[in-house]
């Protein structure tokens, strides 16, 4: 589960630069022994751009469905899956008049 403070600050993240460096202040709290937790191919990279929050969101997520349900990754892909989210929704267009809905 993914804590107010930082579902407040991805919420709260206007421009994708600040999604960003809400991801990096997130993986700054984290200690080297806790991303040593993580599985090897899931500890996080340089995070500079909003592709690198999106690909390593898709990572954890991957990983987190395939087998591994330890804590810190389950934390760790809730974060960025949401960080994710948020980017998504920040580049879409803003007026949704536009858009169809999916027939079933």
């Amino acid at each position: 589960m993914l804590s107010d403070k930082w579902q407040n600050a991805i919420a709260s993240a206007a421009r994708k630069s600040d999604v960003v460096a809400v991801a990096r202040h997130f993986l700054s709290s984290w200690s080297p022994e806790q991303i040593a937790a993580l599985p090897r191919n899931c500890r996080p990279g340089e995070m500079n751009e909003a592709e690198d929050v999106a690909d390593y969101a898709f990572i954890l997520v991957s990983e987190e469905c395939a087998a591994d349900q330890s804590p810190a990754l389950k934390a760790m892909a809730s974060f960025f899956a949401a960080a994710s989210t948020r980017l998504s929704e920040i580049s879409a267009p803003k007026d949704f008049t536009w858009r169809r809905p999916l027939k079933p």
